[in-house]
């Protein structure tokens, strides 16, 4: 059927509207053609894509949807529909439409979407073979190549990502990104001398981009040419003058033992990023070295660098250092007195005994309220550093190394907040333990000195992220526009400081009265009826960053005879979490942050930590006396194939048959 000169004329004009960008004009215009002639595909799709540019979805599927009725295999409605739910990044019924396309009318742009469409998903297996089907019908896109080299990568098939990279550097030899790839490959493959000529093609190409030369710096680490590594590390810091390049120099210059070279860009590493805690292993590293190994634990352990050291590396005014004592001016009162407290005994093979696990007694000191009158704070992940109107560092509020900013008194200048300002920031405040057992008890602290909380204009937390961070705060009744982000604004002055605090050294973690207020807050908040139950939990660490026990797998098989459940407690709300714990008999776990809920389990809840050879620490023996539980503890074996340079986010694994015989002596059947 021929079509008038007056329904051509408006159905171009309505493809010039399209083309403009001028939808309002375009719909306009096909409501016109849609009054006086028949429905063609052509005009409902043009409706769709105006309206989709104008975000009316519900209009654009409407017209969409109506097209096909006319033609259901209408190509085009079909890649429209899948260009849209691939933009907005809702990838599966994306990948559902371009394979109707491809069904329809295959095509390599079709495939392309297609195997775009895998990636986002992780369908890694249905990515590589749309684009091996890719390349047989374009052998000479070197995109194609480039993509399979990515996916394969993703798969860790470094063989067939080498195949890939290289094929796309042979068709297109002008592209840094390529050679770039192909060198991360090599690297993979530890073909070290293949990969550094990659990345220096990649340099010449575009000698522009520090990553070029920050792979090639660590390719030369790898085969102990550390002059050419460091040249690099410095090609990369004149690009982009980043904390971890100054870091990584540090490090190579420590494998050649250059100490005073490699210190002086490690204080430049922290001049940038104050709280860049493999700064601070590498500086305990070199006190070891120099024979000092209290100075390097305190250093990689509590964030604390000799005073000598200080001195001599950091940029310290006279009289930066106070204590409360002498400030007259700040107001301190306390909110209960020192206390003692005995521990009940870690219980464990006679083979496994530990030293730490030996102390019968502990310390409490006593928590308090400072008032600051014109308080200036310095708070980041590490440290905490809190000023008085002089710019002196009170040393009792203070954790890690406060004195940094210093060294950074430019970005160290403080934002003036008027009011009263509380600081609940604590050092390792992004920890969950920390937040449950050091952050959260100072709200306690405040309120016990008679603060109500409406009469406070701001909260400084180290984040406010985290679902339990914000679950936490919201059931303590904190409002949300008054809570303020350390993370992102560390520097603060403000007219009234309060700093609740208890002293940290050697005493009990955490203190008596910061348990009964968490079980008190808390425990009637327990989510009945959550989602997971079990007598008998282990706390996994599947998902952690580090000291996962490498032998989890069989860990679970073996405790699933005495009729353990697994568990992932990050996947649950804070209240479902409580109710879990506090419904189990019997807790194992390897030391970690999960072990923090146990505060909510029931007295007389057996515990089993299992716990780092390297790095033994007691805080959940303590944390379990103190809550009346029943605690047994396992210590794990070296994992050779497990490497860190810090030892405590080492992995580890557990023998078995060890952990039987603990669970035996626990009496767990």
């Amino acid at each position: 059927m021929s079509l008038s000169n007056a329904e051509i004329k408006l159905h171009q004009q309505i493809d010039q509207y399209l083309k403009q960008s001028q939808f309002e004009q375009g719909i306009e215009s096909c409501y016109q053609y849609l009054k006086n002639y028949a429905p063609r595909v052509s005009i409902l799709r043009a409706l769709g894509i105006s309206y989709q540019h104008q975000s009316d979805v519900q209009q654009a599927f409407y017209w969409y949807t109506k097209a096909l009725e006319i033609q259901p295999d209408a190509v085009e409605i079909y890649t429209d529909l899948g260009n849209y739910y691939f933009q907005s990044q809702q990838w599966s019924d994306a990948a559902t439409l371009y394979q109707v396309v491809n069904r329809l009318q295959p095509s390599s742009q079709a495939l392309y979407h297609l195997g775009h469409t895998f990636i986002q998903l992780k369908q890694w297996e249905s990515a590589v073979q749309v684009f091996q089907n890719l390349v047989q019908l374009k052998p000479d896109a070197h995109e194609v190549y480039y993509s399979l080299g990515h996916i394969f990568s993703q798969l860790q098939s470094w063989n067939d990502a080498l195949v890939a990279y290289q094929k796309a550097t042979q068709i297109q030899p002008d592209h840094c990104w390529y050679h770039y790839e192909l060198g991360n490959t090599l690297t993979q493959l530890k073909k070290f001398d293949q990969a550094i000529l990659s990345y220096k093609q990649a340099i010449q190409i575009d000698p522009h981009q520090d990553w070029f030369y920050q792979n090639l710096a660590e390719a030369f680490s790898q085969i102990n040419q550390f002059d050419q590594s460091i040249q690099a590390y410095q090609q990369a810091i004149r690009i982009q003058p980043q904390s971890w390049y100054y870091l990584a120099t540090g490090k190579v210059l420590i494998c050649q033992q250059k100490w005073e070279e490699a210190i002086q860009y490690l204080v430049q590493s922290l001049s940038l990023k104050p709280d860049e805690y493999e700064v601070f292993v590498q500086l305990g590293n070199i006190l070891s070295a120099w024979g000092d190994p209290l100075a390097s634990l305190k250093c990689q352990t509590e964030i604390k660098l000799p005073d000598s050291f200080l001195e001599k590396y950091f940029k310290l005014p006279q009289n930066w250092q106070t204590s409360l004592a002498i400030e007259s001016s700040i107001s301190l009162t306390r909110i209960y007195p020192e206390d003692h407290a005995n521990l009940s005994p870690a219980k464990t093979l006679s083979s496994q005994e530990h030293p730490l696990f030996q102390v019968q007694a502990v310390q409490s000191f006593a928590p308090s309220v400072a008032v600051i009158p014109q308080g200036r704070v310095w708070a980041d992940a590490l440290n905490i550093a809190v000023l008085n109107v002089n710019n002196q560092i009170i040393s009792e509020l203070s954790q890690g190394c406060g004195e940094i900013i210093f060294s950074i008194e430019k970005r160290a200048r403080p934002q003036s907040i008027s009011g009263r300002i509380a600081l609940l920031s604590v050092q390792f405040g992004l920890v969950y333990y920390h937040w449950i057992l050091d952050v959260l008890p100072r709200f306690h602290l405040l309120s016990q000195l008679g603060y109500l909380f409406n009469t406070i204009d701001g909260f400084v937390v180290n984040q406010y992220d985290y679902p339990y961070e914000k679950e936490s705060l919201e059931l303590l009744g904190i409002p949300q526009n008054k809570i303020i982000e350390s993370r992102t604004l560390s520097a603060i002055q403000t007219t009234e400081l309060i700093v609740p605090f208890w002293p940290s050294q050697p005493s009990i973690k955490p203190p008596i009265w910061a348990i009964k207020f968490l079980r008190d807050t808390f425990l009637p908040y327990a989510l009945a009826g959550s989602s997971f139950r079990s007598d008998c939990l282990y706390i996994s660490r599947k998902n952690a960053s580090c000291r996962r026990l490498t032998n989890e797998s069989e860990v679970i098989n073996l405790l699933q005879k005495y009729h353990f459940k697994a568990v992932q407690l990050e996947q649950f709300s804070l209240r479902e979490q409580i109710a879990i714990l506090q419904q189990a008999r019997t807790v194992v776990s390897a030391h970690g942050s999960g072990l923090t809920n146990i505060v909510f389990c029931n007295p007389g809840t057996k515990i089993v930590e299992i716990l780092s050879p390297i790095w033994i620490n007691s805080c959940y023996w303590h944390l379990s006396s103190l809550s009346g539980l029943d605690y047994y503890y396992l210590l794990g074996e070296v994992d050779e194939e497990s490497v860190s340079t810090s030892v405590n986010r080492q992995d580890f694994r557990v023998d078995l048959s060890a952990l039987a015989q603990v669970l035996q002596l626990a009496q767990i059947s």
